[in-house]
């Protein structure tokens, strides 16, 4: 499954090999048609993930959505889609539950939160909220637990 090239990352030892498959931009909306450049602009984060056990693609979805005095500005969504190797899906297995250790959820929500990011750039440019810059975020602060999943 993974001919094209793959990334791998090294986790508790052993190596677990990916590539994206795909990535989608799932929501933007801008909200509002102004706001204060001087004012402080407040930004919300989610982070969710999905795993297909049967083709070992695990998505990350990242909704970002931005608020000035309580009022939303924007909101972006978008979803990278990570093809795991055959044989490392098969490794993440004991019994009937897959685990995602939380050094790939954290590589995975990194890539797909910069990606959100440049994504987010583009649509902002020729609108006035073209001086927003979305903060970086340090994953590894956020995601604490791996992802379980049981197979159907």
């Amino acid at each position: 499954m993974c001919k094209r090239q793959c990334r791998s990352i090294i986790i508790m030892e052993k190596q677990l090999h990916y590539r994206y498959s795909k990535i989608t931009l799932d929501e933007f909306a801008l909200l509002e048609e102004t706001c204060d450049a001087k004012a402080s602009i407040n930004f919300n984060n989610e982070i969710q993930f999905n795993f297909d056990t049967k083709s070992g693609v695990v998505q990350c979805v990242d909704t970002l959505t931005a608020k000035q005095n309580e009022k939303k500005l924007f909101k972006i969504s978008v979803s990278a889609y990570f093809q795991i190797k055959p044989e490392d899906v098969t490794s993440l297995k004991t019994g009937n539950k897959y685990t995602i250790p939380i050094g790939i959820l954290i590589q995975f929500a990194s890539l797909n939160y910069g990606t959100l990011r440049g994504v987010l750039f583009s649509k902002l440019q020729d609108t006035m909220f073209n001086f927003i810059v979305v903060p970086p975020l340090y994953m590894q602060q956020i995601i604490k637990e791996p992802f379980v999943v049981e197979e159907k």
